[in-house]
């Protein structure tokens, strides 16, 4: 299809010809170019793959990429996860928790290990939090990762404190 593979970003492809980049990740694509360009990229990749619909990004049109909602105006584009978390709080049931102006408060002491049904609760909580921190929250990459440190034997305190980053992804 002429692409080329990015030498720093193996995930990355640019057309040698069109201005026509895409990102893959798994099986989803985003493409990045002029409106004709990604009509023609389109349809080659639809001729050899089983895919969706164009989807273009507009002022009046927002996608839904792997979880992240992106939206633009005239000037700027805008990247985030507030749907993914606020499904995810439903998931689990936390969309009642009150938002915090801090990830993590105070700290993971020893505590009585959960029971079996909040143990799976808590890695659940903590593999959304992977990927919320691997998709656009690197911020709280400490946070996540001082949390996860109790996968092997999850403790009360330590689902407290993944219920604090989520309050923090709410606020």
């Amino acid at each position: 299809l002429g692409f080329e593979q990015g030498k720093n970003e193996s995930c990355v492809f640019r057309h040698k010809i069109m201005d026509v980049v895409i990102i893959v990740f798994v099986d989803d694509l985003l493409l990045d170019g002029s409106h004709d360009d990604l009509v023609t990229v389109h349809k080659q990749i639809r001729s050899r793959f089983l895919i969706g619909d164009l989807d273009e990004l507009s002022p009046t049109n927002p996608i839904d990429y792997i979880g992240l909602k992106i939206t633009m105006d005239r000037d700027k584009i805008y990247v985030s996860m507030k749907d993914y978390v606020d499904k995810a709080l439903k998931a689990m049931n936390w969309e009642h928790l009150a938002p915090s102006s801090l990830p993590l408060r105070g700290t993971i002491e020893s505590s009585p290990l959960l029971d079996s049904k909040d143990r799976t609760l808590f890695m659940r909580g903590t593999g959304i939090a992977g990927w919320v921190v691997n998709a656009l929250r690197s911020d709280l990459a400490a946070t996540q990762s001082r949390i996860c440190q109790y996968h092997a034997a999850p403790t009360q305190l330590a689902l407290e404190a993944l219920r604090t980053m989520f309050r923090y992804l709410k606020g």
